[in-house]
């Protein structure tokens, strides 16, 4: 009964360690990016404010999610810091409002600035400054589960909202070197066409176009393209960045432009965009949601189409914050 009583006494004291460990941790960890090392190398990064974990998925989620979590700065005090910042801004990620945006991650070891101009800068710091961290540690940490609305618009309604729908984990598209053929800026722009697809009939847009992709620095398609590049597929995922041809990421648009090769069937015409998108088959405009919509949103549309060469143009353009474009379709019979 003693030797009981002894082990009931040795835990009970033990405990309060225990739960001290536990309310610790987030607080030892806030401002860091962790890695999961029992698992496969997830990473999260850990809020300042809430002590909260992000999951930071694929590189354009990090890049997204660690943009999300930023802290508004003015040029002039960031200016005074020079590339090392003072502790009472450790962990945090730094936004120069001032300055298009620009993102700087404050490493909580050294304090050193470090830039997040693309997603793969974030995802090459998630990996590099990361902490692996053990499975066990990691659920003390709560986890704060954001995402953004999705608006589905079906095959009659197409200029009409008719269901909110969460995103899938981890199903943001994400833009990689592969989608860029080629750029130009606005001084090579001198007889550049439309590039005609390769005379194969196939009915996906990955495979059988190649986009002339206009790039303007407005709103409204005004002007001459600031720049211009070719592209696989239009399948872009900037979070709040914008594409490389541009210097701006809020209010700029883009032209794409392909023929492309269809067998003779109905086709199911998929969108998914932020903020606005018109989609014209031979000049004629058939898919449409022109506004600042504000969210990301889903419209889908069906064409019946004769065998053979069609164009396809794709308008679009962001308003602010976050940017996404992406077009494909279908034979569905």
């Amino acid at each position: 009964m003693r030797k009981i009583l002894i082990l009931l006494l040795f835990l009970f004291l033990l405990l309060p360690l225990n739960l001290a460990q536990a309310e610790s941790l987030p607080s030892r960890l806030t401002g860091r990016i962790l890695l999961q090392v029992q698992s496969h190398g997830e990473a999260w990064y850990v809020n300042p404010d809430s002590q909260k974990r992000f999951y930071l998925g694929r590189p354009a989620d990090a890049f997204k999610i660690m943009r999300e979590q930023s802290l508004g700065i003015a040029n002039k005090d960031f200016n005074s810091f020079k590339t090392i910042a003072p502790a009472r801004l450790s962990g945090r990620i730094l936004l120069k409002v001032e300055d298009l945006g620009k993102a700087y991650y404050v490493n909580p070891l050294d304090l050193k600035m470090h830039y997040l101009g693309r997603p793969a800068d974030a995802f090459s710091i998630m990996r590099n400054l990361g902490l692996g961290i053990t499975d066990s540690n990691l659920a003390l940490i709560i986890v704060d589960e954001k995402s953004s609305p999705i608006i589905i618009v079906d095959n009659s309604e197409v200029q009409k909202p008719v269901e909110a729908v969460a995103p899938e984990t981890g199903a943001v598209a994400t833009s990689t070197p592969d989608n860029i053929i080629a750029t130009s800026t606005a001084d090579n722009l001198a007889g550049e066409t439309a590039t005609t697809s390769p005379a194969v009939a196939d009915t996906t847009a990955s495979s059988t176009c190649v986009w002339l992709a206009e790039y303007f620095d407005n709103k409204s398609l005004f002007g001459s393209p600031f720049a211009t590049s070719s592209v696989k597929t239009i399948d872009f995922d900037w979070g709040t960045g914008g594409p490389e041809q541009l210097t701006m990421f809020d209010r700029f648009s883009i032209r794409y432009t392909a023929n492309c090769n269809f067998l003779d069937g109905n086709y199911e015409f998929r969108t998914v965009f932020d903020d606005a998108i018109r989609v014209y088959f031979d000049n004629e405009n058939f898919l449409q949601s022109w506004a600042d919509n504000n969210r990301e949103m889903i419209f889908n549309r069906e064409r019946n189409i004769t065998a053979g060469s069609h164009e396809v143009k794709v308008e679009y353009y962001e308003a602010t914050r976050y940017a996404k474009v992406k077009v494909s379709w279908e034979k569905i019979n």
